[in-house]
């Protein structure tokens, strides 16, 4: 009877970080989607097709990364500069903010236990 309680203690664990794993991914390809929608193009878009995600999966949690590669004007574009009068255009801070109900709904949902 013990070996059967722990094997589907083990069972529940390996299921909720599968679900925390996919509902991080959606999350995380949700706030791509809506930061290069928010992202401001120039004559190039540059910066715009750079905008990407990633996710970090460990065992007790997962990180999602919004941001962009090798675009070294990306920092100033999303925090402006004071020195440069550039205003800042937070386009990716704008995307999480706009989406707190939205991902908050997706983990609801997406942890709820089978």
């Amino acid at each position: 009877m013990l070996n059967l309680k722990k094997l589907r203690f083990k069972e529940a664990i390996q299921d909720a970080r599968k679900q925390r794993e996919q509902v991080a991914s959606d999350i995380g390809m949700l706030l791509e989607r809506e930061s290069k929608v928010r992202a401001p193009v120039g004559k190039t878009g540059h910066l715009r097709r750079s905008t990407g995600s990633d996710v970090d999966h460990q065992d007790n949690q997962s990180d999602i990364i919004v941001g962009t590669n090798n675009v070294e004007y990306a920092e100033v574009v999303h925090e402006g500069s004071v020195a440069r009068n550039i205003t800042a255009q937070p386009y990716i801070r704008d995307s999480i903010e706009a989406n707190m109900s939205t991902m908050q709904q997706m983990i609801a949902k997406g942890m709820k236990p089978k």
